[in-house]
């Protein structure tokens, strides 16, 4: 996590990392950007899951549902 905040930090972008130990990470991202009042959540996807999964993954799906926030899902690409 570090180096993912470092490299965040290079390219000149803001950024916070946090580990959070949570049964659900959905949920935990939600709650988290609240309490953070975050104006938006970036989450990647692989939608490698099942046909329903196909275009968006089932982490970033329940995020979707679970957060008042703006959610903005990058497909993975390659």
């Amino acid at each position: 996590m570090a180096e993912l905040g470092a490299r965040f930090s290079e390219a000149g972008i803001p950024a916070e990392t946090k580990l959070l130990a949570k049964q659900s990470p959905s949920e935990a991202i939600a709650e988290l950007a609240d309490e953070l009042k975050a104006d938006l959540i970036v989450v990647g996807s692989h939608g490698r899951t099942g046909l329903k999964k196909t275009f968006i993954g089932s982490i970033a799906q329940d995020i979707l549902t679970a957060s008042h926030v703006p959610v903005l899902v990058v497909k993975h690409t390659q």
